[in-house]
């Protein structure tokens, strides 16, 4: 973990909303948009941005819809010092 990945999730309330749904279960971009109440680009955005970060994991990638995500070690850890 580093503290940028922290920064990250300081900086931007959505991606934090996200990685706190994903800390719970894994989820499709729809379903994280619906209940975080979200639009479903800002989801899609998020979750690239911390794909790159290596904080969540698709786990259907060969999929174009119904995409699975699951958040990672690295993504645990650095939720946990942003809720700090």
């Amino acid at each position: 973990m580093s503290w940028e990945d922290a920064g990250t999730l300081k900086a931007s309330p959505s991606r934090s909303k996200i990685l706190e749904l994903l800390s719970k279960h894994f989820m499709t971009p729809k379903e994280i948009a619906d209940i975080s109440k979200l639009h479903l680009s800002q989801v899609s955005r998020g979750l690239k941005q911390m794909e790159r970060r290596n904080m969540v994991k698709c786990m259907t990638p060969n999929l174009t819809r119904g995409r699975i995500y699951s958040i990672t070690e690295k993504g645990r850890q650095a939720l946990n010092v942003a809720r700090k």
